[in-house]
């Protein structure tokens, strides 16, 4: 069967700077996984080269089993499967939440709006803010926003979902819940691949495996640029046992 996302020895540039070196990564359906590492060292980088946000120069992708890197690729129903929460959230300011939701269902999807309204109010309910459907971005709070665009990326059901610099503190006091429940607990939306703000709790990392992301200097005659690889994987009891070891030991070479 094939994963959910692969990457095979991934590389990106922009420009002179090598972001991704020779990335292979497998990420299994029903799987989260949390991208962890210092600022630049190429997570967003990461998570946005599958839906295509970004495009490699070396390599492959594929989600599903499909290949994302080749031509030909239809752009639209990749991203409508490959859900994305975005770091500055990026709703629509002349929106208000609900109509921010049911804006893709709509257009992409061509779904009626009366079935867009009832699916967005239900997301909104899940996310514990039903009674801010009617406000626009500017009246909602940070936490808010972020809901509503967790929402709005859940409108579509998504295969898989991204969360890039995603808030875990302000994510605590809501669980999205599945009216369909697997009896393995898997996750409802599929895969998610997560580049935390901060540092999750425990509770938030039971399920998760943890992935460390480091930038490399790449020896070069030229001189030296950075370059990052999969320095570690750990669980997240390996993280928040040994925290220095897991965030703190040398990259590999």
């Amino acid at each position: 069967m094939a994963h959910a996302i692969e990457f095979k020895d991934v590389d990106k540039w922009f420009g002179q700077l090598h972001v991704l070196g020779g990335v292979n990564l497998d990420v299994e359906a029903g799987e989260v996984i949390v991208v962890c590492g210092p600022s630049g060292s190429g997570k967003s980088t990461l998570i946005r080269c599958v839906n295509r946000l970004e495009p490699i120069q070396k390599g492959h992708i594929r989600v599903y089993g499909e290949s994302i890197t080749g031509p030909g690729v239809n752009l639209a129903r990749l991203r409508a499967e490959v859900g994305m929460v975005f770091q500055s959230f990026n709703l629509f300011p002349h929106m208000t939440a609900i109509e921010n939701i049911m804006l893709a269902p709509v257009k992409v999807k061509g779904m009626a709006r009366p079935e867009a309204e009832k699916i967005a109010r239900d997301l909104l309910a899940r996310v514990r803010i039903p009674d801010r459907a009617d406000s626009y971005p500017a009246n909602l709070s940070g936490g808010q926003q972020q809901r509503v665009a967790i929402a709005r990326a859940l409108a579509m059901q998504p295969k898989i979902m991204l969360f890039d610099w995603c808030s875990w503190t302000s994510a605590r006091s809501w669980r999205y819940r599945s009216p369909r429940r697997s009896s393995r607990r898997r996750s409802p939306i599929g895969p998610r691949i997560s580049c935390p703000r901060s540092c999750p709790t425990s509770r938030h990392l039971q399920k998760a495996h943890m992935l460390r992301w480091r930038p490399r200097p790449h020896a070069q005659r030229t001189g030296s640029t950075p370059r990052v690889r999969p320095s570690g994987a750990a669980s997240p009891r390996g993280l928040f046992e040994q925290p220095a070891g897991f965030l703190h030991s040398p990259s590999p070479r």
